[in-house]
Order: structure tokens, then sequence, then C-alpha cells
């Protein structure tokens, strides 16, 4: 891959080079002094356009450049010498490019409800996701009416604000827009085609004329308008572990080859908190939804055997890192 530095604002990429290396789908991100750095991604070239001086063309892969310099003829002869690009910039930009984990966690009703587990099992996997390397910043979390629930067991605290969003249509639709098309008002990033995404849902669900639907805070959200959102947002691999009932109708909208989806029910069926999986503090007894214990506990295994007791009936089997990390 050429690398190539054009110092006068007439200059260009040549045919061949854009030919060879502005092709195919592209990114554009603004950055540095009030934004006047323009910086589009290729599949195999990053072209940067700086509008107080100069225009570039940069490989992530090299620290080196090729500058052209200026004269009356530009468009027709090449003179290059090498020189150093900034390592910042490289920095900055080769951070944009490099593949990024993004999670999102739905959960439409609130632990006020009378199902505590709607606050437990969200905090819980959002833990989960930390302990395993995700960034706070790229999990997104819908829950409830977009407010924290207040617990007095630790476990199910945490330090920093762990809801980003209402569970509502309207935001679960801002969001998987967001990821598709980038929305830096709410802080959403535009995923790239190397990315991973795991997502979560938990709520109550429907099913009505043969479509499953998952419950929000407003309205329901049928398979098909959530599967049309989230299967527009470019990605290289993904996970989707749904709890709701009724959650297996979402299956047949979600599923290829690049995708990994487990869900608590069939199609037909409701899904129900477990009766015998759940840990005891303070005298209070801290239920879960049985499908989110199972595949919670299997993704943290190691952290609950050293910092929590759970009274089970059945045995714990871990998962495949794999099934868990998109």
């Amino acid at each position: 891959m050429g690398v190539f530095r054009y110092e006068n604002r007439y200059a260009a990429p040549t045919k061949e080079q854009r030919e060879r290396y502005m092709t195919g789908e592209r990114e554009e991100r603004s950055f540095g002094p009030e934004g006047k750095i323009l910086l589009v991604a290729y599949d195999e070239a990053v072209y940067i356009k700086d509008d107080i001086d100069e225009v570039r063309i940069l490989s992530p892969q090299t620290g080196q450049i090729l500058r052209q310099r200026a004269d009356i003829k530009t468009l027709r002869t090449q003179k290059l010498i090498s020189a150093k690009f900034n390592p910042a910039v490289i920095g900055a930009i080769t951070n944009i490019l490099k593949p990024h984990a993004y999670a999102i966690l739905i959960c439409g009703d609130r632990a006020e409800s009378g199902y505590y587990e709607f606050w437990y099992d969200t905090v819980w996997m959002y833990k989960t996701l930390i302990n395993a390397g995700y960034a706070p910043n790229d999990i997104f979390v819908l829950y409830g009416d977009g407010v924290d629930y207040a617990t007095p067991n630790p476990f199910y605290q945490f330090a920093g604000t762990v809801t980003d969003f209402p569970a509502t249509t309207t935001s679960v639709n801002m969001l998987l827009n967001g990821l598709k098309n980038g929305d830096a008002a709410h802080g959403i990033p535009q995923m790239k085609d190397n990315d991973t995404l795991f997502v979560w849902t938990f709520d109550h669900g429907g099913s009505s004329g043969g479509q499953s639907y998952i419950c929000l805070r407003d309205t329901g959200m049928w398979a098909s308008d959530f599967s049309a959102k989230l299967n527009a947002i470019p990605y290289a691999s993904r996970v989707i572990h749904m709890q709701q009932c009724f959650s297996g109708g979402f299956i047949p909208y979600l599923q290829n080859n690049k995708t990994f989806i487990g869900t608590a029910s069939s199609a037909s069926e409701v899904a129900h908190q477990s009766p015998n999986n759940y840990e005891t503090y303070g005298g209070v007894i801290y239920h879960h939804g049985e499908y989110n214990f199972f595949i919670t506990t299997a993704f943290s295994v190691s952290h609950i055997i050293t910092n929590r007791t759970f009274t089970s009936k059945f045995m714990i089997i871990t998962s495949s890192t794999s099934i868990f990390l998109a």
C-alpha cells in the first residue's frame, strides 16, 4: 500500500492511486483544530485532507510517508522524498481504524415493577462485559426510564452511571441508527465492518400474528422492525442473547453465518424467572431471569465462585469465550 503526502492545495492523488486505494465503502471523520482535518477511511487506505495547508494519504501499517514537492509540473511529474509522519496523528488514525468490540444492553422494564432482576441482570451483564475487557464507552445501556436503580446489594452497584438511554423504541432506533451512520450528538460511533457486536435484551415479550415482539417502556417492538435496524449495522461478527418470552421468534430475522444467537424460549414459549437459582444478601433473595442466570454465570464463573454464593440445583457449565465475545 503506497503512502503519499501532497504539500500543495492543487496537488491530489493520481488516477492510478485513486483507482488502487480510494475505492469501496468509506468512513469520514473530522478532527484537529476546529475539525479542519478530514479523514476518509477506505478499505485499503486512509485519505486525509488538511484544510490548513496540505492533503495526505496515509497507511496505518507504516510510519513513513512520501512527500510530493509542488511546482508547475505537479500534475505531470511526481518528485518524491521520504519523510516521517506525525506519530500522534498515526496513533489517532490507527485507533479509529482498529477493530472495536461494542455491546448493546436493552432492558425495557424497571426493578420497581416488582421484578428486581430487571436491574440485577442488567448491571450484572454490564460488569461482566467490563471484566471481559469491553470499554465502558463502548457499552450502550438502555434501561427502564433511563435512570439507574439504587440497590443495597454492592454487587449490583457501580461507581459510575450504567444507564445511557431509556429503553424506548425511540432510543432503540436512535442507537441502532447511530451505530450504522454515526451520531456524534449522542456519543454513538459509526461501526465498521471489522468491529464486533454483543447484544443482550430483557423484558416481557409477546407474539401476535405469527411474529414475536419485545416490550419496551413505550410500546412493543416487532422482531422484523428490530432486526431491520440491527442488521443494517456493519460488523465482522456478533453475538445476541435474548431473555424475553417468545424470543425464539427473533431468530429467523437475525440468523446468518456471522451471528451467534441464543434465546430463553422458542417462538411459542414463555420465559421465566429462575426458581432454583438465586442468591441471598442481607436476608433478601435476589432472583434472575433463568436464561440470564446461566449465560452470565458461564461468562463470569471465576468471579462468582470467588466473591458470591448462589443457591442452585443445577450444575453450571462454563461457556466458550467465543460465544461471549462476538
